[in-house]
């Protein structure tokens, strides 16, 4: 089965200590909504990003994986232990985008 694409647009706020805060992010049916949907948040918030999950969870297994490599490199600490924190980091966001996207499917109609 064939995934489908879902849009996405994730606006941020300020935080305590400076730090983004990110809102609930919001699901478009479209590209062109989302892009609208973004243009409309960045009037009012601190950042907006209008994204595909296909594309992003692309990106991010390219990311992963670039640390991966790191990580099966010959042994240099200081390498190996951003490489282990950003690995397990990034996994977390694909599982994330994974859940958003089965969370998705199972709420779609089918056509």
């Amino acid at each position: 089965m064939a995934r489908e694409i879902s849009y996405f647009v994730q606006a941020f706020n300020a935080g305590k200590g400076g730090e983004l805060k990110a809102d609930a992010p919001i699901a478009c049916k479209s590209a062109t909504g989302a892009l609208r949907t973004a243009e409309r948040l960045a009037l009012s918030k601190l950042g907006v990003v209008a994204f595909s999950s296909k594309k992003a969870r692309e990106r991010m297994i390219e990311d992963r994986d670039a640390h991966a490599k790191v990580l099966a490199a010959p042994f240099d600490r200081d390498k190996a232990e951003r490489a282990r924190s950003k690995f397990t980091e990034i996994q977390a966001l694909i599982d994330a985008l994974d859940r958003a996207i089965s969370g998705e499917e199972a709420i779609s109609p089918k056509s």
